[in-house]
C-alpha cells in the first residue's frame, strides 16, 4: 500500500522579473490539477511522495530561482487533528480515503 502523505507548497513568483506573469500562470496551472489551493500561491498536497517529487521537479523546472522561490512542507498526519479552517473550506475531508 501506497502512504498518502500531506504537504504545503508555497510559492512566490517575481511578476517583475523578465516571464515572471508566465511563470506564474504555468506554476498556478499545474498546482490546480494536482493540488487544492489554499490561498493565491499556497496549495495542500496530499498523496504519494513520489507524485510529490513530480510535482517539485516540474516546479523547479518552471521556476527561476534567481527571483522566485519554492516551498515544501510536511504536515502532520492525521490532518484532520492538526488543521483548523475558518470560513469556507474548499478542500477535500482529510479523514476519507484517497483515490488516484
Amino acid at each position: 500500500m501506497v502512504a498518502i502523505t500531506w504537504f504545503l507548497v508555497c510559492y512566490d513568483i517575481s511578476v517583475t522579473a523578465d516571464g515572471g506573469a508566465r511563470r506564474l500562470r504555468r506554476a498556478e496551472r499545474y498546482c490546480t490539477s494536482v493540488c487544492e489551493r489554499v490561498n493565491d500561491s499556497v496549495y495542500e498536497f496530499h498523496g504519494p511522495e513520489a507524485v510529490l517529487q513530480r510535482l517539485v521537479e516540474r516546479l523547479r523546472a518552471l521556476l527561476d530561482f534567481e527571483v522566485d522561490s519554492l516551498r515544501i512542507y510536511r504536515l502532520p498526519v492525521p490532518i484532520g487533528k492538526y488543521r483548523t479552517v475558518y470560513g469556507p473550506d474548499f478542500g477535500s475531508d482529510p479523514d476519507l480515503p484517497l483515490v488516484f
